[in-house]
């Protein structure tokens, strides 16, 4: 009934119980008890100590192999003993509201009222003055934490608990407000106190640019990084749809074009708040605009340093792009406020930390200052150069370089926020696009994305008024012209990169009110005909991930004139004309010539009808090869992406579970010679499905198996090689469901590096390059491995790994060439000494020289390599300045 602890004191069997319901009547708890709290759909990727966080940027999208914060942290903490010391640590950056889901974690677990486990949220920024105090500064921490509900504990008691009372669930957090010293201080108490206590759970949160490497010192202890992704739209949208929120709140937000700047969660809940009051922003320019505003009434109005407040963003943000800057010390901000200043007396410390304190800015370390987030330095910059009087020559000089990689990310979302800005200027505007197209094709650069957001985030921002009494003919012919040139993108004997022609569908889908009758049927045959001409002259379908990308963008416009037309017709005319043409085209369309997708988006929209989706695959679904021959639709694989979608939001495990249990079902009943363009899409939406439960149905029972190098079943006679088409195909399915998840277990990677490498087929080496591209967040020992892989690949010794293979000349050339295209995205200082290497068959001794049709692609990935090395170097010196 009672336990004793060394003390002497009796605690009853409820002692934690009441701790628990002491927390969740705290005032630090007020948000989540008093129904205020947004539950966002928050998603992390989990990372190994080895991997750069800037590769996770550029190796795609990052929502398959993304799992739910609470699922995540469930799945690690709910390990049984006997379990090794372990860390986990929560990655995010400014605006992901760490410290809000660190909280949410802990009532997630107090609300469960488990009396083997007390959650704790310990704030780490008062470590150093606690430490001046005392050498045990984390335990005091944790006692002035639990002292908050139960004042007499002492800190005897406290190691008591720890070494035999429940399981603490302990939760560290704001340690990126302590200088970098004490926080690797605090750092090392706290794995310390992992491995002294290994029962115990343990996490902090940490921002990108923190010194995470410090983390992995100590062997013993495991350290697992969770990313946190930005909010997936689709996610977004579901959540929206089933709570408490105005019915057509998205594509208010949507229409404003503030989807990109809600997938952060800090402005998705300022979004929120503004619902509350009514006052919602109409566009990016105008929501940035309140937050700037709101800033300025923190800072006392209309006094001088509120004056002041603006002019010093739009100088600090102008100076940080022209330089390439991502913080910026201290002492030049003083100095740059100090002009901005000038004979007026008040304090520039409380200057600036007033900003920090309005997140506008935020500190990194003590003598480094950066904007909270990129989108509103990119704001600042785009007010900066407006109000230059020389800003169309300064608009010509940095267009002339957006074809350097860098320089475009640096500057468009300045561009597309002046094009914003300046959207009721019409000559104004006219002068900007016209400088941003001049010399461009937009049928062939990459241009024609940038000028798609400038026109979107124009309608956005011109009012009604502004339509009608200005000469806008250059405007509307741009966008007559814009629309053909994705349309043209579309066709996959234009567009070869199936990253452009992912983002084609999106973009036109977004623009499908400027020409309904025509925009509406092209989407419909990307997505369900066959619209593409395979490597042996035949027709088939797009590429998986482009097909259900004209399959979102016509689910949202089916979500947007959906019954919406009655709400909006008392709104601008115009918008209501729209409407009522995409829906005009939507039924003319789809309805008449596609009854089956008409069927599917009926089912696919909320409320969603997942037993009607799953009847849909059933009913449509190639039985026959002579079926398969002659359809000209696959109603049955955009089914299953649709399914795989629907599992992706699933906030119930098993809701989730009977979905990916369905789709497991289909992928091993169908046969891919009957269903192969099925089962590629059907393996699409397993990607999309939850990683875990992917692995535990799909992946691990298929690698597991004794995958025989004869004929599948039921595949007798009919050979590739060594092996029969229909394990070949599986194969190939396979490599991309591990690479897309992203699975880095040791039989996964067995399988992709050891088992398909050992197989006499060069598609199926295409889909190891290509998912060995995406499994970026490895092990050290793996990445090691693969980028070894990829570098014999890409200098032409395929022999190394399969002495017998059978390519001819072209097909070694084109794998050379994907693993050279890999690599520039993943390789290190190794891969690049290695390439630097090559005979490049200039010199005249005897040799293999590295064909001349590749070195194109050499230089181009040497050259990615380097600036990729050079930029994280720069990181790194910046975080020893900080330190310094």
């Amino acid at each position: 009934l009672f336990m004793r602890l060394n003390s002497g004191q009796l605690f009853g069997q409820d002692y934690v119980l009441d701790i628990i319901d002491r927390f969740r009547a705290h005032d630090d708890y007020a948000l989540f008890n008093g129904g205020n709290y947004y539950d966002l759909p928050v998603d992390v990727l989990t990372v190994e100590a080895d991997q750069m966080l800037s590769q996770l940027d550029r190796s795609g999208s990052t929502e398959t192999g993304a799992r739910d914060l609470n699922q995540v942290f469930d799945s690690y903490f709910a390990l049984q003993q006997p379990r090794g010391p372990e860390l986990l640590v929560l990655v995010g950056a400014y605006g992901t509201n760490r410290t809000t889901q660190l909280r949410q974690i802990v009532w997630h677990a107090l609300e469960q009222r488990q009396p083997d486990l007390l959650p704790l949220y310990i704030d780490l920024s008062d470590y150093a003055k606690v430490r001046r105090n005392t050498r045990e500064a984390l335990l005091q921490l944790m006692l002035r934490a639990l002292q908050a509900v139960r004042p007499g504990l002492s800190r005897i008691e406290l190691r008591e608990l720890l070494r035999e009372g429940p399981r603490f669930r302990l939760l560290f957090d704001r340690g990126e407000f302590l200088a970098e010293a004490e926080r690797q201080r605090a750092w090392t108490e706290i794995l310390v106190f992992a491995q002294n206590h290994p029962r115990h759970d343990l996490a902090v949160s940490a921002v990108p640019d923190s010194e995470l490497d410090f983390l992995e010192q100590f062997a013993e202890v495991a350290v697992i990084r969770l990313y946190i992704q930005p909010l997936a739209i689709r996610k977004l949208r579901r959540f929206l749809k089933n709570g408490p929120f105005p019915a057509d709140l998205f594509e208010r937000i949507r229409r404003a074009r503030l989807t990109d700047l809600a997938t952060l969660p800090y402005f998705m809940v300022r979004i929120l708040r503004q619902v509350e009051f009514d006052d919602l922003a109409d566009s990016r320019a105008a929501f940035m605009q309140q937050l700037l505003d709101d800033a300025v009434l923190k800072m006392g109005g209309n006094t001088g340093m509120a004056a002041h407040v603006l002019p010093f963003l739009k100088a600090l943000a102008w100076r940080t792009r022209v330089e390439a800057l991502t913080e910026i010390s201290v002492d030049d901000a003083y100095a740059l406020a100090a002009q901005i200043r000038g004979s007026r007396e008040y304090s520039l410390e409380r200057f600036i930390q007033g900003l920090v304190d309005a997140w506008i800015l935020s500190k990194a370390g003590n003598n480094r200052l950066l904007f909270s987030n990129q989108q509103i330095e990119a704001f600042c910059c785009a007010l900066a150069l407006r109000d230059r009087p020389d800003w169309q020559a300064t608009v010509e000089d940095i267009v002339v370089t957006l074809g350097n990689e860098v320089r475009r990310r640096r500057w468009e979302e300045s561009l597309v926020f002046l094009a914003a800005l300046l959207a009721e200027e019409p000559e104004a505007l006219k002068a900007l696009l016209f400088k941003i197209i001049y010399g461009v094709s937009l049928f062939e650069s990459d241009v024609v994305f940038l000028v798609a957001r400038c026109l979107m985030q124009r309608r956005a921002s011109a009012t009604a008024s502004h339509e009608h009494n200005h000469d806008l003919s250059f405007i509307h012919e741009l966008e007559r012209q814009l629309v053909n040139a994705l349309q043209w993108r579309l066709d996959p004997q234009h567009e070869s990169q199936t990253e452009r022609a992912e983002r084609a569908p999106a973009l036109l889908g977004e623009l499908a009110y400027l020409a309904p009758a025509g925009v509406v049927p092209v989407l419909a045959a990307v997505a369900n005909q066959r619209v593409r001409v395979d490597s042996k002259g035949k027709r088939d379908f797009h590429y998986s991930h482009v097909r259900f990308t004209a399959l979102v963008a016509l689910e949202q416009l089916w979500e947007s004139v959906d019954g919406s037309l009655a709400i909006k017709a008392d709104e601008e005319q115009s918008l209501y004309n729209a409407l009522a043409a995409l829906e005009a085209a939507m039924l003319k369309h789809v309805a008449q010539n596609d009854t089956a997708l008409y069927t599917l988006l009926e089912a696919w929209s909320e409320p969603v009808d997942t037993a009607a989706l799953m009847k849909l695959f059933q009913d449509h679904v190639a039985v026959t090869e002579a079926e398969t021959e002659r359809s000209q639709r696959d109603v049955a694989g955009l089914a299953a992406m649709a399914l795989g979608d629907l599992a992706s939001k699933k906030r119930d495990e098993a809701e989730a579970a009977a979905i990916v249990r369905f789709l497991q079902g289909q992928f091993f009943a169908l046969a891919p010679r009957k269903q192969d363009f099925t089962l590629w899409a059907l393996t699409h939406g397993l990607a999309m499905c939850p990683e875990d439960l992917v692995h535990d149905f799909v992946v691990q029972p298929f690698v597991q198996s004794d995958k025989r190098r004869a004929e599948g079943a039921g595949d007798q006679g009919e050979k590739d090689g060594r092996m029969g088409y229909g394990l070949l195909q599986r194969h190939k399915y396979m490599t991309y469901l591990i690479g897309r998840l992203r699975l880095r277990d040791e039989e996964s990677y067995r399988f992709l590096c050891d088992e398909c490498l050992q197989i006499n087929n060069m598609h199926l080496w295409i889909a190891v390059i290509d998912a060995l591209g995406w499994i970026t967040t490895e092990a050290p020992e793996q990445r090691k491995q693969r980028l070894g892989l990829l570098e014999d690949l890409a200098a032409g010794a395929i022999q190394k790994h399969m002495p017998e293979f059978s390519f001819s000349e072209r097909e070694q050339l084109y794998l050379r060439q994907r693993a050279l295209a890999v690599l520039a995205e993943s390789g290190d200082e190794a891969t690049l000494a290695r390439l630097q290497n090559v005979d490049l068959g200039l010199s005249t001794t005897a040799g293999d020289p590295f064909p001349s049709v590749l070195l194109p692609q050499l230089h181009r990935t040497r050259q990615q390599i380097l600036l990729r090395l050079e930029a994280e170097r720069l990181a790194r010196s910046q975080q020893e300045v900080r330190h310094e």
